[in-house]
């Protein structure tokens, strides 16, 4: 989902999920407000829980602009 969590958290859902199943797709959404420093992090937490399939999402140029 869309939630919001904490890195012990987004772990242990990780580690559910990969032991649920092991080809579980994650979804990553972060705007440029994020530092790719975080986004690393979180990729590597979830693949220490043992899921390799890691998306990436996108908006389309301007589509935060146009929100507003």
């Amino acid at each position: 989902g869309d939630d919001i969590v904490d890195t012990a958290a987004l772990s242990a859902r990780a580690q559910a999920a990969a032991k649920a199943n092991a080809q579980t797709e994650v979804h990553l959404r972060a705007d440029a407000s994020v530092p790719y420093g975080r986004v690393a992090q979180i990729i590597g937490v979830v693949q220490k829980a043992g899921l390799t399939r890691i998306g990436l999402l996108t908006s389309p140029a301007g589509a935060a602009s146009a929100a507003r």
